[in-house]
């Protein structure tokens, strides 16, 4: 092998390499941009399943303040 062929074949394999390093660049910067569209997401419906949580729990009392307050009525109407 002559020391052109050598140089050829370096200079080959340091493209082929820096290839690499770019193509994985890429790829890890895809995966971190779409897991962090993903946790935004997941926080999103999180956050969205607190407030459905909230809101039942709320509709519960203000039924159980309703039920509270017609049962005195009823009381109060039957005294």
């Amino acid at each position: 092998m002559t020391t052109q062929d050598r140089n050829f074949v370096e200079t080959k394999q340091s493209y082929s390499c820096i290839h690499f390093h770019r193509k994985m660049h890429r790829l890890l910067k895809t995966l971190w941009s779409n897991s962090n569209a993903e946790m935004n997401a997941l926080a999103i419906i999180q956050r969205l399943a607190a407030v459905v949580e909230d809101t039942k729990r709320l509709a519960k009392s203000h039924c159980l303040i309703l039920t509270i307050t017609k049962s005195s009525e009823v009381a109060n109407v039957l005294e």
